[in-house]
């Protein structure tokens, strides 16, 4: 199960170590490195292995290359988008993901 979109905009912190996480309409069974690519993007290499480790103490699972994996996750928004365009039939969405799929046009 993961999130899919962990990122301060959808954390409450209560200290330094009890973490809540809001909105899971983007939840779905799918790849675990999706709730880390934000956090992968956005902080120190050592914040994310930390945040790695503590999830592996946690029972999490992660496989070598897993930061890799996460910096590529950053890159696919666009192809999803443009994937929810097609199923939804939203040609607004379409041509958002068609500009960012293709900047230069």
């Amino acid at each position: 199960m993961t999130h899919g979109e962990v990122y301060p905009a959808h954390q409450l912190m209560d200290g330094p170590v009890k973490l809540s996480v809001l909105d899971w309409t983007t939840a779905a069974i799918g790849d675990p490195a999706r709730d880390f690519m934000f956090h992968h993007a956005s902080v120190s290499a050592s914040a994310f292995e930390n945040t790695s480790a503590r999830s592996v103490d946690a029972g999490g699972r992660i496989w070598p290359r897993f930061a890799d994996h996460c910096a590529e996750l950053c890159s696919t928004p666009p192809v999803e988008l443009g994937l929810y365009a097609l199923q939804a039939g939203a040609p607004g969405h379409m041509s958002a993901a068609r500009i960012q799929l293709n900047p230069q046009k």
